[in-house]
């Protein structure tokens, strides 16, 4: 399973990407949503990289949306360690290996 936050807000999003994000339920920043890992999907969170932390979802994030299609998360508590305006590397956007921990620090 992936989970996927939206981290950006609705400022400046192209409306292809707008539409993806609405789709997945997306709609406000720090919403969150569990996802199967498909290609499907992939194509999906590739295209909006840009505006959302993805990785894959341990198994204390799966507890907390049992139950739940969507999420309403807070900002991660002691804040983001990296910038929320670049990629994984040196930021937080995008495919992320430490998104569990990031969500975690958010619930």
């Amino acid at each position: 399973m992936l989970v996927l936050v939206r981290i950006k807000g609705k400022i400046t999003i192209p409306v292809n990407s707008e539409k993806i994000l609405d789709s997945f339920g997306l709609n406000r920043k720090f919403n969150a949503i569990l996802l199967d890992d498909n290609e499907d999907n992939q194509k999906k969170i590739k295209s909006i990289k840009d505006f959302v932390l993805a990785g894959v979802a341990s198994d204390k994030i799966i507890e907390k949306f049992k139950g739940a299609k969507l999420l309403r998360l807070h900002p991660p508590v002691k804040g983001f360690k990296a910038s929320v305006k670049k990629p994984f590397p040196r930021g937080v956007l995008g495919f992320n290996k430490n998104a569990s921990e990031i969500v975690e620090r958010m619930i």
